[in-house]
C-alpha cells in the first residue's frame, strides 16, 4: 500500500482538487496501512520533498491513528518552516486526552511552535500557532 500511496501522493494536483477531494483517497490509504507500510513511510519520509510532506500532513488525522502522530512529530524539525506550521496546524487535530497530553509534554514542539510564532508576519500563521500555545503551552 505504501508504494500506491508514494505514487499517488506524488502525482502533480491541482491545488484546488487536492484539498477538495484528492486527500481523501490518501487518508483511505493510509487507514489501511500496514506495519511495513509505515516502516516504509518513516524510511523515506526525511528525504521526500516539502510539497510530498506537505500532502502527507493534510491527510494524517487522527483516524489514520498513532502511526500518524508520530509521522507528524518526527516532522517538528523540519528544515522547510511551511511543512512545520502545518504540522502544528494538524496536531491541533489530535484532541483526545492521551494525544494532548503527548503534545503538552513535548517542549520540543512548544518551542517550535514560539519560534515560529516569533518569525512569521503571516497574521493566518500567527493565529494558528497562538491557538496551538493557547491549549498546549503549559503555565500560560
Amino acid at each position: 500500500m505504501y508504494i500506491e500511496f508514494n505514487e499517488y501522493i506524488s502525482g502533480v494536483w491541482n491545488e484546488g482538487y487536492w484539498y477538495d477531494d484528492g486527500f481523501q483517497y490518501a487518508v483511505t490509504m493510509l487507514e489501511r496501512f500496514t506495519d511495513e507500510d509505515w516502516k516504509n513511510l518513516f524510511d523515506e519520509l526525511h528525504a521526500k520533498d516539502s510539497d510530498w510532506k506537505i500532502k502527507l500532513v493534510y491527510c494524517l488525522e487522527p483516524s489514520v491513528g498513532l502511526n500518524g502522530f508520530n509521522a507528524l512529530i518526527s516532522l517538528v524539525n523540519d528544515k522547510d518552516d511551511e511543512v512545520v506550521e502545518r504540522v502544528i496546524d494538524s496536531l491541533r487535530s489530535f484532541s483526545t486526552e492521551e494525544y494532548k497530553q503527548k503534545i503538552s509534554d513535548s517542549l520540543e514542539i512548544i518551542e517550535k511552535a514560539k519560534e515560529l510564532l516569533e518569525n512569521t508576519t503571516s497574521l493566518p500563521i500567527q493565529a494558528v500557532l497562538k491557538d496551538f500555545l493557547k491549549h498546549y503551552e503549559k503555565n500560560v
